[in-house]
């Protein structure tokens, strides 16, 4: 099994990641878990609406969380605009408490979000995130973990961001394990379906 080590070596020989894309992800994205409580004002479209229904639905839920800010601004407390506003059923009775939360594994508007927050302070703005309009709360934060704890986590992250913008890494990575394993296709089916893909992949108008 190839290691970490040699993992990265080969990423590195390729000029897709080098030890200061790991310092800088560490140095900016990386926290302590934080013990967070959120508001969740979702965003209750269905297929058969329209898109202006839906637009309606969105501006909808986003005044709804507006207005949860305004009260959370006109003094009262977290917990209280919660019970009244969220719509998470699971957390909405525990003043929308999540526990502690590994940054590194939430969504880039999230991280970004929870990092800036100071202790006790909560989101300004509705931030909007895959699961509707959220607002959120930072309650504590524990110490920054040490890099060589996250390190295979942060090298991980940063190929699948490459991988994300330049379809062509795909492409590479896909032949690269095929000549090294010495794979190959005997179903004709099967073996028109890869050729496609890796045509796609290498077109990719992607940079």
């Amino acid at each position: 099994h190839e290691s970490m080590d040699d993992f990265l070596t080969r990423l590195k020989d390729r000029g897709l990641i080098s030890e200061d894309d790991i310092n800088n992800y560490y140095d900016n994205k990386v926290t302590g878990d934080i013990e967070t409580k959120h508001i969740l004002i979702e965003v209750k479209t269905t297929s058969s609406q329209t898109e202006d229904e839906k637009r309606t639905v969105k501006e909808e839920a986003l005044k709804k969380a507006k207005e949860a800010i305004d009260k959370l601004n006109e003094g009262k407390s977290f917990d209280e605009v919660c019970k009244e506003y969220s719509d998470d059923d699971a957390t909405k009775n525990m003043g929308g408490s999540m526990g502690f939360i590994n940054t590194l594994n939430l969504d880039d508007v999230s991280r970004q979000e929870l990092t800036k927050l100071e202790v006790g302070k909560y989101s300004t703005e509705a931030l909007e995130t895959e699961y509707g309009y959220e607002i959120f709360m930072k309650v504590s934060e524990k110490d920054k973990p040490k890099l060589e704890d996250v390190k295979t986590h942060i090298i991980e992250t940063l190929a699948d961001e490459k991988l994300k913008k330049n379809s062509k890494l795909q492409y590479k990575g896909l032949e690269y394990i095929r000549d090294k394993y010495g794979f190959s296709i005997k179903d004709e089916d099967l073996q028109v379906y890869y050729e496609n893909t890796m045509n796609n992949l290498l077109n990719s108008k992607e940079s």
